[in-house]
């Protein structure tokens, strides 16, 4: 038997050799722009097709969008078969039926269902970020069960998104099943050194370290509060903000069903605001929400809500406030201003209060403070006065509506709380030996039952029941 031996014309580049030569079932490369990832992974793709064993194997490239996917990587699939002999080209659904009777399409993830129902023995996602995160886990990860299919994952950092945690799989590598490699413009030599100085003089800073450094902490391009979070950070407002059970929480909230639901949790104490919480979900009604709030180890002073919490739905005939306040809670409306006017609020906290963030229970809001972006107009090559409505914008939404309502008379009227509460320990430190004090509370009895009526006369004023 003669066997037939097919040589393309592709040569990898040398920092490539690894990725071919992998046996790892999942792989993820992280590489700057023009250094060639898609023609790399499209002819490991087609070798790999022409390779298999299996019977009527099918491989995918896809892209966010199919007209990106088609003018990105059907012409490279084209080129990689064109000398491979009885291969057939079917332009009408860009594929490509090689002799072996394997197949490699090529789809866009925005149009997510041409996707559902097909079997995949191996797959290439390519700015895997800019896809939702659903097309992923609900369509194409059960669409590799059956076959042991393998998947790789390329791109250039867009921020801590879906991309960033994915690679943060891959660079763990727990079960060693990930292949990863990063390639950085100024290691890889693909690029001259004066075209690089060249790009570093045009280019914004953090462009510059996100597109050519593969820096994922780099602010996004068009980006609101990024150079505040940068800020912050850099001062050390980003690490911890701890809990004080003594002091009441408040909180604002992104309502939303098909999309997130997102809520901030801050306290103010003693002049600085706190924001010691972050959650977001899907799928979650108004019920539900109360529940997840409920399991909170906090004493809540105030739920602010968007303005269209007001709005009754269709199916219950009652509004998300109508919900909340069934149950007791301390719900209000978040005063009704323009989003330009919320977005300068925003700014103005992240540039002039006293604040601190929880890193680690905060890290997703965080991300979206950073990530919340205006729209590109690539066509008149500037920003829309609009943001981008993306995974990102209810965490975004959700602190504009904390920032409505954090004033300096909300600040200062803590910096007074708390030297009345260090006044009232200087008293109870003067208290007598032998007078009877409460010792769980470290008051007198006199004082435990004052402080007991003013606590259950707060809770009926503020009409607060069972949260």
């Amino acid at each position: 038997m003669t066997v037939k031996v097919i040589q393309l014309k592709y040569k990898p580049r040398a920092q490539l050799g690894p990725f071919h030569e992998r046996q790892q079932r999942f792989a993820l490369i992280v590489a700057h722009r023009r250094f060639g990832k898609t023609v790399g992974v499209v002819n490991d793709m087609v070798v790999r097709a022409l390779r298999t064993p299996k019977q009527n194997a099918f491989y995918a490239y896809v892209a966010p969008y199919f007209g990106q996917a088609k003018q990105a990587a059907w012409t490279y699939i084209k080129e990689a078969v064109r000398d491979v002999p009885g291969t057939k080209i079917i332009e009408s659904e860009t594929s490509v039926l090689l002799p072996n009777g394997a197949k490699v399409r090529v789809f866009g993830a925005d149009n997510a269902d041409s996707l559902r129902g097909l079997y995949f023995d191996g797959i290439v996602l390519d700015e895997f970020g800019d896809m939702a995160g659903r097309v992923w886990s609900e369509v194409i990860r059960p669409a590799l069960a059956d076959r042991k299919g393998w998947a790789v994952f390329i791109g250039t950092p867009r921020g801590k998104n879906k991309f960033y945690e994915m690679r943060e799989l891959a660079r763990k590598n727990e079960r060693g099943n990930w292949f990863y490699l990063e390639i950085k413009a100024s290691e890889s030599g693909v690029l001259p050194d004066d075209e690089l100085a060249s790009l570093r003089e045009e280019l914004d800073a953090n462009e510059y370290l996100q597109e050519l450094e593969c820096s994922f902490d780099a602010t996004i391009r068009g980006s609101y509060y990024g150079d505040h979070m940068t800020a912050l950070f850099e001062r050390g407002a980003l690490e911890l903000a701890p809990y004080d059970s003594s002091e009441p929480v408040s909180l604002a909230m992104d309502i939303g069903f098909a999309d997130a639901a997102s809520i901030w949790f801050w306290q103010v104490i003693d002049g600085e605001v706190r924001f010691i919480d972050y959650w977001e979900e899907t799928g979650y009604d108004a019920q539900e929400v109360v529940d997840v709030l409920e399991l909170k180890p906090y004493a809540y002073e105030t739920w602010w809500l968007p303005h269209d919490a007001k709005h009754k739905t269709f199916q219950s005939k009652k509004s998300v406030l109508d919900t909340f306040r069934d149950f007791d809670a301390p719900a209000k409306i978040v005063p009704n201003l323009d989003l330009k006017d919320g977005i300068d609020a925003v700014r103005k906290t992240l540039r002039t209060y006293p604040l601190r963030f929880d890193m680690d229970r905060c890290c997703r809001g965080i991300e979206a403070l950073k990530n919340y972006s205006r729209k590109w107009d690539e066509d008149r090559k500037v920003f829309d006065n609009k943001p981008k409505h993306d995974q990102w914008s209810h965490g975004a939404d959700a602190f504009r509506y904390a920032a409505l309502v954090i004033n300096r008379e909300t600040i200062q009227g803590s910096v007074e709380r708390a030297q009345r509460k260090r006044q009232h320990k200087q008293r109870l430190a003067a208290v007598p030996a032998n007078q009877p004090v409460n010792r769980d509370y470290q008051l007198t009895l006199d004082q435990a039952w004052a402080a007991r009526e003013q606590q259950l006369a707060s809770q009926r004023a503020a009409g607060r029941g069972r949260i």
